[in-house]
C-alpha cells in the first residue's frame, strides 16, 4: 500500500561558529561538518509571531534558530544561544543555536520559514 510519504532527506549541514564583532558577526575557527537528518515544522510559538506579523521581532525570534543535540554541539563547539551559519549545497543561512535533550544525536531542527 502507498501511503504517498517523501522520504526524510539526509542534508550535509557544515556548521561555523560566529562571534560577533563592532560590524556584525564573523567567522571563527573552521568550519565543521557534520552529518545530520534536518527537519523542519512550524511551531506553536511561530504561530503566535505570524499573527502579529512575519516583520515582527516575535516571529523572527521564532523561526531564526536550529535545535541540535547537546553531544553534537559538542562535537562542532557550539553552545546554546551562539550564532552559528549553517551551510548546505543550496545555500547558507546565520541562524541562533538552541540545544535540546529532545532532539536525538544526528537530527537537527529548524523552524519552517525564511531560514528553512
Amino acid at each position: 500500500m502507498e501511503l504517498g510519504l517523501k522520504p526524510i532527506r539526509v542534508i550535509r549541514l557544515c556548521l561555523t561558529r560566529l562571534k560577533s564583532t563592532s560590524k556584525g558577526l564573523s567567522r571563527r575557527g573552521s568550519a565543521v561538518e557534520i552529518t545530520v537528518t534536518l527537519i523542519t515544522g512550524r511551531t506553536a510559538e511561530q504561530g503566535v509571531g505570524k499573527e502579529i506579523g512575519k516583520l515582527s521581532e516575535r516571529y523572527q525570534r521564532s523561526v531564526n534558530y536550529i535545535i541540535l543535540n547537546p553531544g553534537d554541539a559538542e562535537r562542532i563547539g557550539v553552545g546554546e544561544g551562539e550564532a552559528v551559519e549553517v551551510s548546505t549545497l543550496h545555500g547558507s543561512t546565520r541562524v541562533w543555536c538552541k540545544l535540546s535533550e529532545d532532539i536525538e544525536a544526528g537530527m537537527a531542527f529548524i523552524p519552517l520559514g525564511p531560514w528553512a
